[in-house]
């Protein structure tokens, strides 16, 4: 979507927003300004969410978090940022 023009934001860590805005030549025309710095430096999280009108929002989320929980850990946050760092 960034590469198209089609994305007002994307919220991505920002080791992989860089290796991607490089890999779509986008490095230096896209502004990218790390989330700590839109939230004065307090430690913020990603929120997942649905409209509740969404049919089965709620079990829907709920899902999601029990998996990203189940999955997320410091070593895994390691291997995924060390795929984009050289």
């Amino acid at each position: 979507m960034l590469a198209t023009g089609h994305a007002d934001f994307v919220l991505a860590e920002p080791i992989v927003m860089q290796f991607k805005l490089q890999e779509l030549g986008l490095l230096g025309k896209v502004m990218s300004i790390p989330g700590e710095y839109l939230t004065d430096a307090q430690e913020t999280q990603v929120r997942f969410g649905l409209r509740k009108t969404f049919p089965d929002a709620k079990t829907i989320v709920e899902r999601i978090d029990e998996a990203i929980q189940a999955l997320l850990n410091p070593r895994l946050h390691q291997q995924i940022a060390a795929r984009y760092v050289s």
